[in-house]
């Protein structure tokens, strides 16, 4: 969660490649704004009522669409072998107006730029959005910048040759997200390689036993009345050899 105390005449929110800018026009009317950090305005509203000495707060909230990562080099795995790495997961962030008894949520803003397109068959695939990930073993606050939580992966090669993985589609909008020391992460998310392809496993487990928990995904599935997927198959994936 990111905080801002709110205070005329502006105030401004920044995250990652997007901004939340608050203006009071009047004692009781303020405007809020979300730009682009170069000031492009990508929608705008009033609000009613009399902001001064309030807080802003940037919630972590699911996107609504599943998230396939590409990894930034392709990663080899030896058969039987098990590999424990973070990669980066995009979010976007619940916009709220906070005082006492006061809460208002003004609009959700995903912070970082993503690109949809249709994966799979006509018939059986499904829209996702790319995101661009490194893949890294030591989970450190300046790895994770605004907009992306890390990802806990226990990667497991359980054929007897050596594979390379060069990306997972991950169902985000089901994942149990927490403060980790200041640091967003997501539950530990499994991922076997199999003869077949590839299968992610959802856990519901903390990557550690401090990590304080900000957000439940099964409650989120609930919510938008969606089903609880405890795992996804990739039996299209095609292993991709390095050269």
């Amino acid at each position: 969660m990111i905080r801002q105390e709110i205070k005329a005449p502006e105030t401004q929110l920044s995250l990652g490649q997007r901004r939340v800018v608050l203006t009071r026009l009047d004692p009781a009317l303020w405007r809020v704004r979300f730009e682009t950090q170069t000031g492009e305005v990508l929608d705008s509203r009033l609000l009613l009522t009399d902001l001064e000495g309030a807080e802003l707060l940037a919630l972590p909230d699911y996107l609504d669409l599943p998230v396939l990562l590409r990894f930034e080099e392709p990663l080899k795995v030896p058969p039987q072998v098990r590999a424990d790495l973070y990669a980066l997961l995009p979010v976007q962030y619940e916009i709220v107006v906070q005082r006492q008894n006061l809460r208002m949520v003004v609009g959700s803003l995903a912070p970082v730029d993503l690109q949809t397109s249709w994966e799979g068959p006509p018939t059986e695939g499904e829209l996702v959005y790319h995101f661009q990930t490194p893949l890294f073993r030591t989970l450190k606050a300046e790895r994770v910048p605004p907009g992306t939580v890390a990802l806990a992966l226990e990667i497991r090669n359980t054929t007897a040759e050596e594979k390379t993985l060069d990306h997972i589609l991950v169902d985000s909008y089901q994942l149990s997200l927490y403060d980790l020391e200041g640091v967003l992460v997501a539950e530990v998310v499994e991922v076997y390689l199999n003869p077949a392809g590839v299968e992610i496993r959802y856990t519901d487990r903390s990557p550690a036993k401090e990590a304080r928990e900000i957000r439940r995904g099964l409650e989120n599935v609930r919510k938008r009345g969606l089903a609880r997927i405890t795992s996804r198959t990739l039996k299209s994936f095609v292993f991709r050899e390095l050269i």
